[in-house]
């Protein structure tokens, strides 16, 4: 599962031997994974941004873990910071609205290596800069009311250029189980796969059974495929075709377990499930019929939705 992720979310698009690594003007060494091409970050920007903190390929901060807020910061002049400028800080001044990043922060620098980084060289920073907003035209209030607000901000990230879909790639063995801390990572992919869906950019790779359910093998696994009455486990996030989330097995810090084929859940899990392999990733677009129909699921689901489930087969019993 962890492996599939880091290729298909695009703040994990690691791909640095096809890519080229430069240094930030503090001299990081940093690869860029969506380059716009725009007018760089200037000092009294605002920016929104997300970032994620990774030891190889383990997250160990994510800003999207309180939600979907991103962090803001208003971007310094270099003449106000007495000492080297924070790595974030000076990714950030690299980019323009829409990229996305790695930088790395080599640990040999720093006095005190962080927890969980003991054997590392490196601690990585995944950065994507959602939004740039100049200030020169604000007044302190406004700008204050800005930064501490909470006012949604859409990513510009081009999710054309930005998804991956690998459904040859081997399914890891490092199989972790269902956390809410995970759940940030499966937020963002699911978000980039539903834009594309919506704008029909997944068409090529899209594939429809006789029912109507679409799905997209993420990766093919390389386990057995249930049969029906079997019980399986799965990891799961639900969300309708707007992005909105309404339900998820990482936020309950465990799997799902049903009997496959016996009505126990929904017509499109039922025939979706029994296509899948074990340790496989299907992404799924069950219509109305193959769901909660006209009646919808109160209150999160409204009537006649058309659902989106991102389903990993973690075991079959």
């Amino acid at each position: 599962m962890r492996g599939f992720l880091y290729i298909f979310i695009f703040l994990m698009i690691l791909s640095c031997s096809e890519e080229q690594v430069t240094n930030t003007s503090a001299g990081y060494p940093i690869v860029f994974h969506i380059d716009k091409k725009g007018d760089k970050v200037k000092p009294g920007d605002l920016v929104y941004y997300h970032v994620y903190h990774r030891n190889g390929s383990t997250v160990t901060f994510s800003s999207r873990s309180g939600g979907d807020t991103p962090s803001r910061m208003v971007v310094p002049e270099y003449a106000n910071i007495s000492r080297r400028p924070s790595i974030i800080l000076d990714a950030l001044r690299e980019m323009s609205e829409g990229d996305s990043v790695t930088a790395f922060l080599n640990l040999d620098s720093v006095p005190v290596r962080p927890r969980g980084y003991e054997d590392a060289q490196f601690m990585e920073y995944d950065i994507a800069l959602l939004k740039v907003e100049p200030t020169k035209n604000l007044t302190p209030e406004q700008v204050e009311e800005r930064v501490s607000g909470n006012k949604e901000v859409t990513a510009t990230v081009s999710t054309a250029d930005a998804i991956k879909i690998n459904p040859d790639a081997e399914p890891s063995t490092d199989i972790e189980p269902a956390t809410a801390s995970g759940e940030p990572i499966i937020a963002d992919g699911v978000n980039v796969l539903l834009k594309q869906y919506r704008e029909g950019g997944l068409d090529p790779v899209l594939q429809k059974t006789d029912s109507g359910l679409k799905y997209i093998v993420m990766s093919k696994g390389s386990g057995p495929t249930a049969s029906k009455g079997q019980k399986v486990s799965v990891d799961y996030y639900g969300a309708l075709i707007n992005g909105k989330k309404f339900d998820s097995s990482y936020s309950k810090n465990k799997t799902f377990d049903f009997k496959l084929g016996v009505g126990q859940v929904i017509k499109g899990w039922d025939e979706g499930v029994a296509m899948m392999k074990e340790n496989s990733t299907f992404a799924f677009f069950i219509p109305a019929e193959l769901a909660y129909g006209k009646t919808g699921f109160p209150p999160n689901i409204p009537p006649d939705s058309e659902l989106c489930f991102y389903i990993t087969l973690k075991s079959i019993q």
